[in-house]
Parts: structure tokens; sequence; C-alpha cells
């Protein structure tokens, strides 16, 4: 049985902006590696170009600071699609991928924040660059596990990152449980 190759991951979350992805209307992507735990209406309410996540409050971004994750993104397809295609467009010669660790870090290089990156920082986004932060657009829905709830849910949390490890069938939390096991 022949098996294509699979694209390295960096290369598959980017077919989100490439020809094939959507290219109109508001779009809310969120890594398989991920737990609702709330209503989700603020965030399928935002109206801003492109929003992803801040890599501050993530355990396993300590080094990354200002820097980006991409667990969760939303975007405007309709409005963004042509800024949005290089981050498709820039990594299908391979080039790109020789030196990339992650899609987040490709992210970090193609699309300008909005806000001043101050390690730490959560002030006010600016109007200079273009990618929005959803934890400062969103301040307390979407967390981390290792960082804000390994012992408790966080009152107002509607998503739960679980970026490396553990992963959301390894945590055995009463909520986490209840949330991703008793679906």
């Amino acid at each position: 049985v022949f098996r294509a190759p699979r694209p390295p991951p960096a290369v598959a979350k980017a077919a989100l902006f490439g020809p094939n992805g959507t290219r109109s209307g508001r779009v809310v992507y969120l890594d398989l590696d991920t737990i609702i735990v709330g209503p989700l209406d603020d965030i399928f309410g935002y109206d801003g170009p492109f929003a992803t996540l801040s890599a501050d409050d993530f355990a396993c971004e300590k080094d990354n600071a200002c820097g980006f994750n991409s667990s969760v993104m939303v975007w405007d397809a309709t409005a963004c699609a042509s800024r949005l295609a290089p981050l498709y467009d820039g990594l299908t010669d391979g080039l790109a991928m020789q030196h990339l660790l992650r899609f987040d870090h490709w992210i970090e290089m193609a699309l300008p924040p909005r806000r001043p990156c101050e390690p730490g920082s959560r002030d006010s986004p600016g109007k200079a660059g273009y990618v929005d932060v959803l934890q400062d657009v969103f301040p307390g829905q979407i967390v981390e596990f290792k960082h804000s709830c390994a012992d408790r849910l966080p009152e107002g949390a509607r998503i739960v990152c679980f970026p490396r490890s553990p992963k959301p069938h390894e945590v055995t939390s009463d909520w986490a449980t209840r949330c991703w096991h008793d679906l």
C-alpha cells in the first residue's frame, strides 16, 4: 500500500492559509489538544483581522518571550486572504522549513504583533502591527493547562490549551475528566 509522506506539522497547519484553505468568512481554529470548557460566543465574535495566542503565559514557552502560540487562531478570511497567504506560500519551497522548529515561529516572522513586545507585559494592543493577542482581547478565557489550571479550572476560562505535554487524555483532574473523557 502506497502512503504519501506526511508534511511536516508546520506545513500542515499552514495549509489553512493556502489555495485550498478557507477563503471567505470568519475562521476559528483550535488544535485538537484543547478542551472547550465554556461558551465560545466572545471568541466567535472577534472582528479583527487575525488573532492568535501569546506564548508568554505558556509554561513550555518560557524561553520564547513575546512569541506566538497557534493552538487557537481566529481570522477574517474574506478580508485577509491575501495578507495571510504568505503563511502558506512561504513554506512551500521547503527553504524556510530547514530553519523552523514550529509554525508559531513562522507566524512570528511573517506577521507583526499589534502590541509592543515586552516580555510579561499585557499592554493594550497598539495599531502598528497585524496580529491581535487573544489573551489581551479576551482576558482569562483562553488558558494553558500547566500554567493556569493543573489544580483547578480558573473562573471564566473557555478554552484550555495543552501544548506539548501533558495532553488532555493524560490528565486526571476532575474538571478535565468531565470535559474531555465524559463528552
